[in-house]
Order: structure tokens, then sequence, then C-alpha cells
């Protein structure tokens, strides 16, 4: 399954924010929460963090609250979508990488 940059996500938040859509954004969000749930069920990868000896992979749950709670850095699976941010940021102030 395919988690970020999901199509169906992404079909999500277009409808959300471009055409102000909610009821079918969260149509859609909750089809792909459904999948998700059944892929986990299932035994389903979907934790790409490296530090398979940590006692939170696999839990989002418990990793996003324990990331909150001592505010140092970001968990693993969301350093991508920051990168990508920071990096669309810096070309805009002609800041080479």
């Amino acid at each position: 399954m395919i988690i970020d940059l999901s199509d169906k996500m992404i079909e999500s938040m277009r409808l959300r924010l471009e055409e102000n859509d909610n009821e079918s954004g969260e149509k859609i969000e909750e089809e792909f929460l459904q999948q998700f749930r059944a892929f986990v069920k299932q035994g389903g990868k979907h934790c790409n963090c490296t530090n398979i000896k940590c006692r939170h992979h696999g839990d989002c749950y418990s990793c996003v609250a324990v990331h909150r709670g001592h505010a140092m850095h970001l968990p693993y699976c969301f350093q991508d979508i920051i990168k990508e941010r920071v990096k669309g940021i810096l070309e805009l102030a002609e800041v080479k990488l």
C-alpha cells in the first residue's frame, strides 16, 4: 500500500482545498484509512523509520506522541516531507543546497 504521496489522499486534499468539497474529501480519506487499517491488520509494513529497534516502531500514535513530547526533532516518517518543503522555500530565495 502506498502511504506517502497517496493518490487518494492527494485527491482528498484537492477536493477540500480547490473545490471546497469537504464531504467528498472526507469520504476518500475514510476509504484510505480503512485500507490502511486492513493493510496493517494483515501485517503490512508501513513504518519507514530505519530505527527498527525502537519500541515505538510501527506504532504511529505512540511515536508521534513521544516526538511531540520531547520536541527535539520530527519522526523519521515526516522528515522527507519537511525537507521537500524547505527545499522549495530555499529555491524561492535562490539558495543552492
